[in-house]
């Protein structure tokens, strides 16, 4: 069997197994009110198979990106486990940045009317979410990965995804076989590693909480 044929089935096998656990560990993780962490682990998994059928059909740059996903749920997924107030921090910087980019829309005229009047009368009446006490990330993934113990997973995995598959960069768009040795080498490989990571923190978590 060709190397990639391995990583798509071991891909596919870690995608079942962790399909499987969340099936056992949904309710322990609802009694002890983690439902934010559920949600992580539930779209960390969902991005592993957009990483599965991304690699399958040749689109390795889409699924580096997805792989890139992954590791964010993870990041986020960790750090609520191990302290829950996390969850209200990164939904005060979910406000902000709806704020302000609903003051950015509000602000440029020019682009309001490129939009229908139904679509400009309903920004118009949109109002800013209110934060009273305006709790949030300061360092978005870097702060997750530290509060989550997950520093190494950042400073590699993260990292060597975030230079290829964040943005359109020079490097995004480099010779084919290299972005094909990212994905077999990278992109599979860790995807794998987060979905056996995100089982053991929940794992860790549920036995401590005991």
């Amino acid at each position: 069997m060709k190397e990639e044929d391995c990583l798509s089935s071991a891909l596919r096998d870690w995608i079942n197994k962790s399909e499987s656990f969340v099936a056992e560990q949904r309710d322990g993780l609802r009694i002890r009110q983690l439902d934010a962490a559920l949600a992580h682990w539930l779209e960390l998994i969902s991005s592993a198979k957009g990483v599965e059928i991304l690699s399958d059909n040749g689109l390795v740059l889409p699924a580096a990106a997805m792989a890139r996903l992954c590791a964010e749920h993870l990041f986020a997924l960790g750090a609520i486990l191990k302290d829950p107030n996390v969850a209200a921090l990164m939904l005060g910087s979910s406000k902000e940045e709806f704020n302000k980019a609903l003051n950015a829309l509000k602000a440029d005229t020019s682009s309001l009317e490129l939009l229908s009047d139904e679509v400009k009368e309903e920004l118009r009446n949109k109002s800013a979410i209110s934060d009273p006490e305006k709790k949030s990330l300061k360092s978005s993934q870097f702060e997750l990965a530290q509060k989550a113990g997950l520093q190494s997973i950042y400073n590699t995995r993260y990292r060597l995804l975030s230079m290829v598959a964040s943005h359109a960069t020079a490097l995004s768009i480099g010779e084919q076989e290299q972005h094909v040795v990212m994905l077999h080498k990278v992109a599979i490989p860790s995807t794998i590693e987060f979905l056996q990571e995100a089982m053991v923190q929940v794992a860790d978590a549920l036995q401590t909480n005991q």
